[in-house]
């Protein structure tokens, strides 16, 4: 008997590997359960109506598995001949379960599987141990990395695997790792502080945060993959701490070679609310870059930013191929505590403890220009700071931060606001009990009152202000600022690597079409529309694949409680860097928000790949969107009419390449920069005469 024969099935238990395979696998499929070792989960697949051929080594257990598969094959998977046992059969779904982890290669046997599986609808599902669980942490920081009878750490295992080498494994293999889940082993806060008390080491909130996140909370991981000719390509792995700090060495001496800019550029300082890579939303893209085409023209350029988690202070270099920028992290924190959460809403636009940073900052570097991205949890006494020393200013308005304390122009009951009628209109929306936010309460009046009173001054202060939307110029117009003050400048976008080139421009026809978002999973998006929409068409009709940043954990509970389509496919998070490989794989952007979106990078992106957008007839979009021409638009929050839209597409697939035909390549990032050096030019009376990327 194999060291699984004593496993039994307990549908019960909602964290048990077996519960969450046989979810996966559904009803009625044709199943091939790779080391099924007694049956226990053929047992289950059965009563679900599915037909289980198995796969076991071990003669007893492959004995007592014949009481519920159709058929067993008796041999070790790593040995050729065994496919050939099957008679052919192509199956709807094919389980390694806690196998590959033991085999000598393991993406061999995966490439054996490939040809088993049903052309167009057939996949994987696997699960794997996780090596970067919390328990595995709190031992190497010990020195301890011990065998075990069971377990991540059981001494069958040949190959540990992170999500990473998960991620790798499948891509090496010709295989797309469609949807993320996991079992958990929870370790109980005293252990896990008593290991780092141990190690030396505190145990605060961001470390808490850290040791509760997806991948070292993961006891196994539960995947399910398809074939893909996109997956020969793994994602980069993540740098070993000695080739980080290499790198680091490079990007650091890089800076310190360059202490000033070159062939006539300028010292250029970025001024944003939080940064890459832990936060990589539109505005910090953007920023980024910005900031290195900006340095590749000969520019010098720091970045100034927040730091809402405390560890990320101080100044840290940043490499993007040859070019290195210094960012400045300055606590992000609540100062005014004796207020309370008043004081907290004073603190997002003037923060006390960025003040003595930001003085020190622009003595230290004396830029000849600031680039104001946004000013949360920094303070906007940045631009009198400024004033005070002569240097320009130039502000892009990349959302409605200077009239809207929530930012997007949504109150707190969801629907959408006009704008903040000097101030009149925001006491609603503060984050205290309703008797405090009460118009008749003369604190929270006056708070509102004085807050646009005092950014829309600050704005003022800019020499140039850019809008990327004339939809975001007009709403600034109608609320206060000189029409004449705001001029439309839309984002450039960055070009594609030219080793993706041809498989953005080459698509392959697929046998259905593939629908995408790519973002963040939060409630202004609007995913749960496209859910919703996308829960109305047949099965079969088409896929829906979302790739996206896990930002609100119950608002991703809901999406996945939501998501009833079998063709609905979790893709996971996309590194930026990533972010065309992504786009290579589908055949239309859907971008649902329900917000006022100003110009939205993915659309940009999206068109810049050649992909076809549908999106919300809403905010800035339109301008970017062409109803009928280069895609659709849709009215916003409409459930039924972006259902209705996703099914005219999948009646008429033709549409798309038209669409493709027409779509007019974004602005590009080196003409945006020559726009923005104009201003620079303009605003210092200096000709830049830096090379051209």
């Amino acid at each position: 008997m194999s060291q699984y024969s004593h496993l039994t099935a307990d549908l019960s238990n909602e964290n048990s590997p077996i519960t969450k395979i046989a979810r996966l696998v559904g009803r009625d499929r044709l199943v091939l359960d790779v080391g099924c070792a007694h049956g226990y989960l053929a047992e289950v697949l059965r009563a679900q109506g599915c037909g289980v051929i198995g796969i076991e080594r071990d003669p007893g257990d492959a004995q007592r598995a014949r009481a519920h598969c159709e058929q067993v094959v008796e041999r070790d998977v790593e040995e050729p001949g065994w496919e050939e046992e099957l008679g052919g059969r192509r199956f709807d779904a094919i389980i390694f379960s806690d196998v590959l982890e033991h085999l000598r290669e393991p993406h061999r046997v995966l490439e054996r599987a490939l040809p088993l599986l049903a052309p167009e609808t057939g996949f994987i599902v696997a699960s794997i141990p996780n090596v970067a669980h919390v328990s595995v942490r709190l031992e190497l920081l010990l020195g301890s990395f011990r065998a075990e009878p069971l377990g991540i750490l059981d001494r069958t295992h040949l190959h540990f695997f992170t999500r990473d080498a998960v991620a790798e494994l499948f891509a090496s293999a010709g295989l797309a790792v469609d949807a993320w889940d996991c079992t958990t082993n929870e370790v109980a806060d005293p252990v896990i502080a008593d290991y780092l008390g141990r190690a030396g080491l505190p145990y605060g909130p961001a470390t808490r945060e850290l040791l509760s996140g997806f991948e070292a909370a993961a006891y196994q991981f539960i995947v399910t993959a398809r074939p893909s000719t996109a997956a020969t390509v793994a994602a980069p792995a993540l740098e070993k701490p000695l080739e980080a700090t290499q790198q680091a060495a490079r990007a650091l001496a890089h800076l310190g070679a360059a202490a000033g800019p070159r062939d006539g550029g300028l010292r250029v300082l970025q001024a944003v609310h939080q940064f890459l890579p832990r936060h990589a939303a539109g505005t910090e893209i953007y920023c980024s870059d910005l900031s290195f085409a900006l340095a590749r023209r000969g520019h010098l350029v720091r970045v100034l930013s927040g730091a809402p988690y405390r560890e990320d202070v101080g100044a840290r270099a940043q490499l993007e191929d040859d070019q290195a920028i210094l960012v400045e992290r300055v606590p992000a924190t609540r100062a005014y505590r004796w207020l309370g959460a008043v004081g907290g809403f004073f603190d997002r636009f003037d923060n006390p403890e960025a003040r003595p940073v930001i003085r020190a900052l622009l003595d230290r570097m004396r830029p000849d220009v600031v680039h104001i991205q946004h000013l949360l949890y920094l303070s906007a006494e940045l631009m009198t700071e400024c004033r005070t020393r002569g240097i320009p200013m130039v502000v892009m308005l990349n959302d409605y931060w200077f009239l809207c304390h929530k930012i997007k122009l949504r109150r707190r009951d969801g629907t959408l606001c006009a704008g903040p009628a000097r101030g009149w209109n925001c006491c609603q929306c503060l984050k205290t009990p309703a008797l405090v936010r009460s118009h008749l309460n003369p604190l929270a009046v006056g708070a509102n009152l004085y807050r646009y009173a005092y950014l829309t001054r600050q704005l003022l202060k800019a020499e140039r202000i850019l809008a990327p939307s004339r939809y975001l110029r007009d709403v600034f117009v109608r609320n206060g600022v000189p029409a004449g003050r705001i001029t439309v400048c839309d984002y450039g976008t960055a070009s594609p690597p030219p080793e993706l080139v041809p498989r953005l421009r080459d698509r392959p026809r697929r046998e259905r079409l593939r629908f995408g978002f790519l973002g963040s999973f939060i409630f202004d998006k609007g995913v749960h529309v496209l859910v919703e929409a996308f829960n109305r068409l047949p099965a079969g009709a088409a896929e829906l694949h979302l790739f996206g940043v896990p930002v609100e954990p119950a608002y991703v509970e809901d999406l996945e409680r939501r998501a009833r389509h079998p063709d609905i496919h979790w893709r996971g998070p996309v590194p930026h860097a990533d972010r065309w490989r992504a786009l290579a794989e589908v055949d239309v952007l859907v971008v649902p928000s329900i917000w006022y979106e100003n110009s939205p990078l993915s659309i940009h992106e999206a068109q810049a790949a050649g992909v076809p957008v549908i999106g919300s007839a809403i905010g800035g979009i339109p301008e970017l969107v062409h109803d009928g021409v280069d895609g659709r638009t849709v009215p916003a929050d409409d459930v039924a009419g972006l259902a209705a839209c996703l099914e005219a597409v999948v009646a008429d697939p033709a549409c798309v390449a038209r669409w493709r035909a027409a779509i007019v390549p974004p602005k590009t990032m080196d003409a945006h920069v020559d726009e923005i050096e104009a201003i620079y030019r303009e605003l210092c009376g200096r000709e830049l005469c830096g090379p051209r990327a």
